[in-house]
C-alpha cells in the first residue's frame, strides 16, 4: 500500500506516493520503485477514467450485457455527457468521484490498474440518465471494472516522471514537458535578450541579478540557439523521453543539423 508524502527542494514542494513498507523499513533493497510522483500518477488515473467514459466499446463491454430494458443507449449518452464535462469539473467534484467510485489502484512495473466500483459508477451516472437504467446496476456491490494503462517510471533531469505509451503505437512512449528543459529554454531566451541591452553588464552580474551561479548561467544560455523545431518540441513535451537538461547542457552544437543528430530529433527535409 502507498502513503502520501512530500519533499521540499529549492523552495518547491514535490508530492509523492511512497510504498508504506519502504517507509517502515528504509534500508531494505527492492526491485520495484518505492516512490511515485503524485501529480503524474493522479493524472494517469483520472485520464484513464476519462478515456473509459469516452469509449462506447468499453462501456458496452462493462454494462451492455446487463441491459434488459433496451436503454443502454441513453446510459451511454449520460456517460459521454460526464466525459465532456470531465475537464471542467472542480477539484471537489473530482474528489467526490474518486472517493465514491475508485475501489483500488494497483501500481506494478510498467502498469497502473484502476479498479472502479461498478455499482458506484452506475449510480454516479444515474442522475443524468433515465430511471429505468437502474437495471444496469451489477448484482453485487463488490463488482469492479479493471482499467489498465501502461506507465513506465523514469528519472529525467533529476525528477521522477511517468512515461505513457503513444496511442496506437505500443513501442513508443508519450512524453510530457520536462520542467528542467522548459525552464532552461525560457531563461535562455530571456537572458540572451538582456545581454543585447546596452546596460546589460557581464555574465556574472546578470547571473547574480537572477540568483543563479555563473556556471549555471553559462550552461543555460546556449539553449537560446536551439533549432526552432527543437524549442517547439521541448515546450510541447514531445522531445525524446530520455533527453535531459544534463545531457543537453554538456554541449549544444551551433549547427541545427548537428543538434538534431546529437539529441535524437528527426532531420528536416531541408537537412
Amino acid at each position: 500500500s502507498f502513503s502520501p508524502s512530500f519533499t521540499v527542494k529549492n523552495g518547491r514542494r514535490y508530492r509523492y506516493y511512497v510504498v508504506r513498507d519502504a517507509m517502515d523499513y528504509p534500508g531494505r533493497k527492492r526491485q520495484a520503485p518505492t516512490r511515485w510522483p503524485a501529480k503524474e500518477l493522479e493524472d494517469v488515473v483520472l485520464g484513464r477514467i476519462h478515456s473509459f467514459l469516452l469509449s462506447p466499446n468499453e462501456l458496452f463491454d462493462a454494462y451492455g450485457n446487463k441491459d434488459t430494458t433496451g436503454h443502454i443507449g441513453d446510459w451511454l449518452t449520460a456517460a459521454r455527457s460526464l466525459a465532456e464535462r470531465w475537464p471542467r469539473l472542480s477539484p471537489a467534484e473530482i474528489q467526490e468521484f474518486v472517493n465514491s467510485c475508485i475501489a483500488k489502484i494497483l501500481v506494478n512495473q510498467g502498469i497502473v490498474e484502476v479498479w472502479l466500483n461498478q455499482a458506484a459508477v452506475s449510480r454516479r451516472l444515474t442522475p443524468s440518465a433515465p430511471a429505468n437504467t437502474e437495471a444496469l446496476l451489477p448484482q453485487t456491490e463488490n463488482a469492479v471494472l479493471r482499467l489498465r494503462v501502461e506507465a513506465k517510471l523514469q528519472r529525467r533531469g533529476g525528477e521522477l516522471c511517468l512515461l505513457l505509451p503513444t496511442p496506437g503505437d505500443q513501442d513508443k512512449v508519450r512524453s510530457r514537458p520536462n520542467p528542467c528543459l522548459v525552464k532552461a529554454v525560457v531563461r535562455a531566451f530571456r537572458w540572451s535578450e538582456l545581454l543585447l541591452q546596452a546596460d546589460a553588464g557581464n555574465y556574472a552580474s546578470l547571473a547574480a541579478k537572477h540568483g543563479v551561479g555563473d556556471r549555471y548561467f553559462a550552461r543555460v544560455l546556449p539553449f537560446a540557439f536551439l533549432a526552432p523545431d527543437i524549442v517547439e518540441s521541448i515546450l510541447e513535451g514531445t522531445q525524446p523521453p530520455s533527453l535531459t537538461f544534463a545531457k543537453m547542457a554538456q554541449q549544444i552544437p551551433l549547427s541545427w543539423i548537428e543538434q538534431r543528430k546529437r539529441f535524437g530529433f528527426p532531420a528536416f527535409s531541408r537537412d
